[in-house]
Parts: structure tokens; sequence; C-alpha cells
């Protein structure tokens, strides 16, 4: 830290491996012996979106009628298709228009509302769920899957560290 900013970060992903049967039956168990309000999956492209333990956590919650909410990266989009929301920031959002929308041409920015509503409907009912694109200094928007949007602005504030802020928005929609 310095100034009250983060200014390293050092991730360490030479040893990753995907997830062995074993670890996937570790946790569905701790899944299972657990009190569960709401699933929150965050996937930051380091295994965790193992097709074979995303689709099992699917079941799992479907069938305790537990709502999954999944910060995602794009890659994994499909993976989360009919959970009840996820939340991409802009970046991710724009990266998964590219991906999975048609007729996804050029930039989006940041501030165009008509835009990232027309392709976040697209995503919405190409996934059949519920989503929150966070936007950084724009707030949030949120498109439902009944066709809902909201454009909710934020508020600015002396920002020191922006690391986290994804992971604690996503813990505030849980609340």
């Amino acid at each position: 830290m310095s100034k009250k900013r983060q200014i390293l970060r050092i991730d360490n992903d030479r040893n990753l491996t995907a997830l062995t049967t074993k670890q996937r039956e570790e946790i569905l168990h701790c899944l299972s012996e657990s009190s569960i309000d709401y699933l929150v999956f965050s996937d930051y492209a380091k295994y965790m979106a193992d097709g074979e333990l995303v689709k099992a956590v699917k079941e799992f919650a479907q069938n305790k009628n537990i709502p999954i909410l999944a910060d995602l990266k794009p890659k994994n989009f499909l993976k989360f298709k009919d959970i009840y929301l996820i939340k991409p920031n802009f970046g991710e959002f724009c990266d998964a228009v590219k991906q999975l929308c048609e007729g996804a041409d050029g930039e989006i920015a940041k501030d165009d509302n008509k835009m990232i509503e027309k392709y976040g409907k697209q995503l919405v009912e190409k996934l059949n769920v519920n989503m929150v694109v966070t936007r950084s200094e724009y707030g949030a928007t949120l498109i439902t899957k009944e066709g809902y949007v909201e454009h909710i602005p934020t508020k600015a504030k002396a920002v020191n560290d922006v690391s986290g802020a994804g992971d604690t928005f996503m813990a505030a929609l849980t609340v």
C-alpha cells in the first residue's frame, strides 16, 4: 500500500490444475452440510468454473431452491445459463457481448445506456439470467429476465482502492 492505494498484487498461477473428482465431492459435501440462503460463485478463471462442478452446484441449488449469483469471466458465461443473476463488470460485459451477441461490432461506451440495454437484454435472454453490469463511475445497470431495466447512478466519493469492489458489490446484493 502507498498513499492508501494498492500498488502491487501477485498471483501465483503456475501450479493451478483442474479440480479432481475428490475436490469436487468435498465442495459439494460442504455445501450440503451448510445452511445457505444464496450461493455466490466468483470465477477468476482459475479452474473453479469446472463444467462438472458448475453442473452439480446448479443442480444442488435448484433442488434446495437456493439462488445462485455469479461474478464470471466471459468465457464461462454459458456454463452459468439459467442461474438467478450474473454480475459482470463493464469490461467483462463488453467481452461477453463480442462473444455471444448477434451484430455486436465496435466498442460500447461506458456511458451509452441504450447500447448497454440492447446488448444486455440479448445476453439476459440468451443465458436466461438476471444481470447487473457494474460500470465504475457510471454506477450499475440491472436488466431482469422480465425485461425491466434500471440504471443505478453512483455518487462520487474519494476512492482509494478498488480492489475487491466487485466482491463487495456482489455480497451487498445478497443482503
